[in-house]
């Protein structure tokens, strides 16, 4: 790769419109090596705040690239380490994390099924308190639709099924605008109105928009599930295996956490596990959430 001059050199860290014109004329892993530098001069304290001020001053057309781009710095593991070996710069890189997030579009679209859990008072008739519904996109997918893959829809039509059967009185769909890049269709807002139409009631579905990878669709559903004193899930996790079929799938994934390295993902990734997982038989796990879920992962700013 083509040397990259450091922040230092260039004078970006001081010039407020230079940072916001990083993205012009570099292609993705300029504008990674780039950040890797600045986000190092932002938590030293040599320019704090440069990275949010980049973001910031950056044009909105193509402020998901520097944001991507940030992500992909992040991912760095001398960074990592170099993060996580002090609490200030840890601090430094939870409160970035927690400014540069976009605003989080599920929240709008949860208000009738959260007023809907406060005045529920039925749970004992329920084996599980809320259906989890992970999406599923595949990473090589190159045209943007509306709608939902037919793994995820079987997923769907699986959980309604569950739903009809009374093995919980919600459902959770997850599942962010991921693959292809900058898509405009959240997955989880496609996989709602989805189950609406099926004929699940609106008030019976909270949605996560912001989960972009098996670990986050369940930290985030626990995160929902925690701050309304819900405490088991069942998880509909079919299909998505090699080369997307049943083998190894979602299901084998998530209801053999340690033999399928979800447990290790999760620590490498967010650096906890998410809680406790175990098989909930055809195609279902059983997912009880850890208090952990709460803590900021400052390495991945669109969704931490």
């Amino acid at each position: 790769m083509t040397d990259i001059p450091s922040p230092y050199e260039t004078g970006w860290f001081v010039d407020e419109e230079a940072l916001g014109r990083l993205v012009v004329g570099k292609n993705d892993a300029e504008l990674v090596a780039i950040y890797r530098s600045l986000i190092r001069a932002d938590f030293a304290g040599l320019r704090a705040g440069a990275v949010a001020t980049s973001i910031e001053m950056t044009p909105e057309p193509e402020r998901p690239k520097a944001l991507l781009a940030v992500i992909d710095a992040m991912k760095d593991d001398d960074l990592v380490e170099w993060v996580e070996a002090d609490s200030a710069r840890r601090a430094r890189a939870e409160a970035l994390a927690s400014h540069i997030a976009p605003e989080d579009p599920s929240e709008k679209h949860n208000h009738t099924a959260i007023d809907a859990i406060k005045k529920f008072d039925e749970w004992k008739a329920y084996p599980h308190h809320v259906i989890i519904v992970p999406g599923y996109t595949p990473r090589d997918i190159q045209v943007a639709n509306p709608g939902v893959h037919p793994i995820c829809r079987r997923r769907l039509e699986q959980a309604y099924a569950d739903f009809r059967a009374k093995k919980a009185p919600f459902v959770l769909v997850s599942g962010a605008n991921v693959y292809p890049r900058e898509t405009p269709y959240y997955e989880a807002l496609e996989m709602k109105a989805t189950l609406v139409k099926m004929g699940l009631p609106e008030d019976r579905v909270l949605v996560d928009a912001r989960a972009r990878h098996s670990t986050t669709n369940l930290r985030n559903a626990g995160r929902i599930m925690l701050s309304h004193g819900l405490s088991r899930a069942l998880v509909v996790c079919q299909g998505g295996g090699v080369s997307g079929t049943d083998l190894f799938d979602q299901d084998f994934y998530l209801s053999n956490p340690t033999m399928s390295t979800f447990h290790a993902r999760c620590e490498k990734e967010l650096g906890y596990r998410v809680g406790d997982l175990k098989d909930g038989g055809d195609d279902h796990a059983i997912f009880e959430p850890s208090p952990a879920v709460r803590r900021i992962n400052w390495r991945d700013p669109l969704d931490p």
